[in-house]
């Protein structure tokens, strides 16, 4: 099981330009963080209670608390699932971990892969898809505040195109 604080575009380029198969990986909040608020705020609530000594000085390390596990829960990420994309002839792509959907042979025509906005503001997304049956699995949902991010999973999504033998569509932005 991996812990990071978020997942690089910059890495899964050099990964994918040189790997046999890529992780793309889809982040899930830890759940820690979300414990140690409540914890926090609860502890917050007790302290102001009547005869509880000291209330002040727990009522700011329990604001304090709240406030590290509000940060750990947003910018610490789990990425113990995702998706798992072999380059090759054929191509295959199959869910990792807890992430749901099926595994999927890339044979055959009418495979395609999209740079789109992505499920929130400031996300970027790449999405796979079939023609006939329309998007087929979300491989990436990354934010990407600045413009440069924008760009590197633009061209994330023109090396993973090139390399399964795809077409290309949606969003397109280049360095070059």
């Amino acid at each position: 099981m991996a812990w990071t604080l978020g997942t690089s575009s910059a890495a899964l380029l050099r990964e994918a330009a040189d790997q046999p198969s890529v992780f793309l990986p889809q982040p899930r909040p830890r759940l820690w963080g979300s414990a140690l608020a409540l914890a926090s705020l609860a502890l917050g609530v007790w302290s102001q209670s009547e005869g509880f000594p000291a209330p002040q000085a727990v009522g700011v390390l329990a604001l304090a608390g709240v406030a590290v596990g509000l940060l750990l829960h947003h910018l610490w990420q789990q990425l113990d699932s995702g998706w798992r994309l072999h380059f090759g002839p054929p191509g295959r792509l199959e869910p990792v971990g807890t992430q749901r959907g099926e595994a999927w042979l890339l044979q055959g025509e009418g495979w395609s892969i999209h740079a789109a906005p992505g499920s929130r503001r400031h996300q970027v997304a790449i999405d796979l898809h079939q023609e006939g049956r329309g998007p087929v699995a979300r491989l990436l949902d990354q934010p990407a505040r600045r413009m440069g991010e924008v760009r590197r999973v633009c061209a994330l999504a023109d090396l993973l195109a090139q390399r399964l033998g795809v077409e290309r569509a949606g969003l397109r932005l280049s360095d070059r």
